[in-house]
């Protein structure tokens, strides 16, 4: 995995003790997965009794995105949610780290599409993550559907029907 990003995030300027471990998403989400590096502020889903204990102690910095609840503090963005998924939805699957959990790349990914419209910042994001999966395909799959491409761009939406399809493809080769 990428960077050792704890070492980005100082929790004392934000002043309480959490008793969730923060989800890391966004940049340095991105950086962790080795994307790309991280913005300015760093983002975070974090839990609902956490954000509680926020809003109490910084109630000028609360912030509201269309009802996701969140706090921006020191250049933490510390939300609840994000569209409208919560902590409980981003934690399964989630890397653990000593401080901090990371939101593991699908979700990530899912994230940024829900995101597409709010930035163009999250295009360039989608395509970086697109990349890397790109990067796990079968090598040898892909070369058998490239030499195909002619027959794909003369049908109808790329669709063969009923047509001789070779089949025999080297799946062991990775």
């Amino acid at each position: 995995m990428g960077p050792d990003i704890e070492n980005a995030i100082d929790f004392a300027v934000i002043g309480v003790d959490f008793r969730h471990k923060p989800i890391v998403v966004g940049g340095l989400a991105m950086e962790f997965h080795g994307l790309r590096p991280r913005g300015e502020d760093i983002d975070f889903i974090i839990h609902d009794e956490d954000y509680q204990q926020l809003r109490r102690l910084h109630p000028n910095c609360r912030k509201d995105i269309w009802g996701d609840l969140g706090i921006h503090h020191a250049g933490y963005e510390l939300f609840r949610s994000m569209w409208k998924f919560d902590y409980a939805h981003f934690l399964p699957g989630s890397i653990e780290l000593a401080r901090v959990r990371v939101v593991n790349i699908d979700q990530l990914f899912r994230m940024k599409v829900f995101a597409l419209q709010a930035h163009e910042k999250h295009q360039a994001d989608v395509e970086l993550i697109k990349r890397h999966f790109e990067a796990g395909q079968n090598p040898a799959y892909c070369r058998y559907m490239e030499a195909h491409v002619p027959s794909y761009l003369e049908a109808p939406g790329g669709t063969l029907f009923n047509n001789t399809f070779e089949e025999h493809w080297d799946a062991q080769s990775r």
